[in-house]
């Protein structure tokens, strides 16, 4: 399956619903049921998969070893990714990111660092946005809202 987006049925009356397909990478179990609980309050996006350390998500961005199906193993519109993770760390992950041809996925860093170098290291190695982790309900909000309005503008670029 390519890169794309994920639409939900519709009637007549009513237009398709963009639905943004969201792969968690954060060793973290915390962390990532933090952001389960966030997603679930905005049915525009769907968590496709959740992963522990950055071996994983590369295998699963090429669609290779366990993640050779794609009907299973959907490849995603947004990528939330951590920064201190075992084997590869969310750096290393971003590096990787900058040798392939994924034109449309969207990477956001979500890390416990909230140092100006690494939030600039990030952006220069590709990364489309980055927020500090555990911030209030409403912080909270205002991250999906503002990675939504990313994801409609990407979608875009693509028509």
């Amino acid at each position: 399956m390519s890169e794309g987006l994920l639409t939900s049925g519709h009637s007549k009356d009513q237009k398709a619903v963009k639905t943004y397909s969201v792969l968690l990478v954060d060793d973290s179990y915390q962390d990532r049921l933090l952001m389960r609980q966030t997603f679930r309050h905005h049915p525009t996006f769907s968590i496709i998969g959740e992963l522990g350390d950055g071996v994983e998500a590369i295998a699963y961005l090429l669609g290779q070893e366990k993640f050779t199906d794609r009907r299973t193993f959907p490849f995603p519109d947004l990528l939330i990714l951590d920064l201190e993770m075992p084997h590869k760390n969310g750096f290393e992950v971003l590096a990787w990111l900058q040798t392939c041809p994924f034109k449309y996925l969207v990477v956001t860093i979500m890390s416990g660092t909230a140092l100006p170098e690494d939030r600039e290291r990030c952006l220069a190695l590709g990364a489309h946005a980055f927020y500090p982790k555990n911030p209030t309900t409403p912080g909270r909000d205002a991250i999906i809202h503002n990675l939504k309005t990313l994801l409609d503008t990407r979608h875009l670029d693509r028509a």
